[in-house]
């Protein structure tokens, strides 16, 4: 039986900044991923994102991301395999800069709405491949773990939902099942003793 795999969003509250240099395009700059902040999916269930989380990605020069507005993959600011998206990682999170392009109306629109407070969190889109994550547990509280995923996209957002950075929404078809059905059901196993995917 084929598994259908789900693609996931997550939203970070590191309000995204405006970056002006005399001669150099105007860029806007955030941090789509902050290191183990939690993520509240549900009630009794939470998500976190640990350090080198990001590394393969980024290592594999053929996996392309890209910067949007909000999401919205019709308006693409940057591309990470053009050299206008630049990512890294350090002690905080994963950090991104993609340049204002001139011309591009939702980008000068996208620059305004983060100039005037309209837009003030980050988002990424991602998945999670198999043995990416894992899952714990302490009483009542399951937490979802998760160490290696697959990134596709960062994005500027006006629904932040980390309050830790500026993160949104999540993913883009998956190499792991997480859907809020999947998070249920292991909720589920868990409440009836049963282990989950390694969770003791």
């Amino acid at each position: 039986m084929r598994v259908t795999m789900q693609k996931i969003s997550l939203y970070t509250r590191s309000v995204p900044q405006l970056v002006r240099s005399e001669g150099m395009p105007r860029r806007i700059e955030g941090y789509a991923i902050v290191w183990n902040s939690h993520y509240d999916l549900y009630d009794g269930m939470r998500e976190t994102i640990v350090p080198g989380a990001c590394d393969r990605t980024l290592a594999d020069a053929s996996q392309d991301v890209v910067f949007t507005a909000n999401h919205n993959w019709d308006q693409v600011l940057g591309k990470r395999s053009k050299g206008q998206l630049e990512l890294r990682v350090d002690e905080k999170g994963l950090w991104y800069s993609c340049p204002v392009i001139d011309g591009l109306d939702y980008a000068e629109r996208l620059y305004s709405q983060i100039e005037n407070g309209i837009v003030e969190g980050s988002s990424f889109t991602f998945d999670i491949p198999e043995g990416g994550v894992k899952y714990s547990r302490d009483g009542g509280q399951i937490t979802r773990t998760i160490s290696d995923l697959n990134l596709y996209e960062v994005c500027a957002t006006p629904f932040p939902a980390y309050q830790e950075t500026t993160t949104s929404a999540r993913s883009r078809g998956a190499s792991y099942p997480i859907s809020l059905i999947d998070l249920a059901q292991a909720r589920h196993r868990y409440l009836s003793g049963k282990h989950i995917n390694g969770m003791q």
